[in-house]
């Protein structure tokens, strides 16, 4: 059901890096107002003028764009808690008595496009960097991969462009799964995508078992890494 008029109201789980003080942005065409952490209410935005479901299913879309564009900027996942709203921009209450925002912190120069696939590459890295399982946050930027790439091939070519040789952290790595350079993206592709997204064969990552949990977060810093490249180069962030 969607609220009939005036306000849209996002809590946000609590964190550090937001602003102490209410701050008055525009983002997409859009006012936000940002409100602060206090002691009776975690930090919540509020969009003004929702008047129809078109109008609010729009704000919120744009509301879950400058959270993500956020993410990129700050290299933190901002989390929706809940949605409320109505005729009142309702205070959202405590989910924590520990408070969490930083004196003088406010948002600047997010980024904005009119390439639908950037906003999809953004909103898979926020997803990234909340979600607390590596087999699904790994999943997660192997879909921003995957805008640009379809199959295993695309795939292969699209993380050897990008796979620095010299990296201190790729050569241990190399080194521990007794793999060469160029073996090195056919394994992330089979035994870290393929393995977490499908169930049918091996190998397969359980996403409660440790020790697959344990292996492919040995991956996971080089591939943020890979994937960070790619969305400054080929998607100009």
């Amino acid at each position: 059901m969607y609220p009939t008029k005036s306000f849209l109201v996002m809590a946000i789980k609590p964190t550090i890096r937001w602003p102490d003080k209410e701050q008055k942005l525009i983002y997409n065409g859009v006012e936000f107002l940002l409100r602060p952490e206090t002691e009776e209410s975690d930090p919540s935005l509020v969009i003004n003028h929702v008047n129809n479901s078109i109008e609010y299913n729009r704000h919120l879309l744009i509301a879950r764009r400058f959270l993500s564009a956020a993410t990129w900027k700050e290299d933190y996942g901002y989390e929706e808690n809940f949605l409320t709203g109505g005729g009142l921009a309702v205070k959202v209450g405590r989910s924590s008595p520990f408070r969490r925002s930083t004196v003088g912190f406010q948002f600047f120069d997010l980024h904005e496009t009119n390439n639908e696939k950037v906003y999809l590459a953004l909103a898979f890295y926020r997803e990234y960097k909340y979600l607390n399982n590596n087999a699904y946050k790994m999943l997660s930027l192997f879909k921003i991969i995957n805008i640009l790439a379809e199959g295993r091939r695309e795939h292969k070519k699209l993380i050897e462009k990008y796979l620095d040789a010299s990296d201190e952290k790729t050569k241990f790595r190399l080194s521990a799964l007794n793999l060469d350079i160029s073996e090195y993206p056919g394994y992330l592709y089979e035994s870290c995508r393929c393995a977490i997204a499908h169930s049918y064969s091996t190998p397969l990552v359980d996403p409660e078992l440790p020790e697959d949990l344990e292996r492919i977060s040995k991956d996971m810093p080089i591939l943020e890494g890979i994937v960070k490249k790619i969305m400054m180069s080929e998607f100009q962030i």
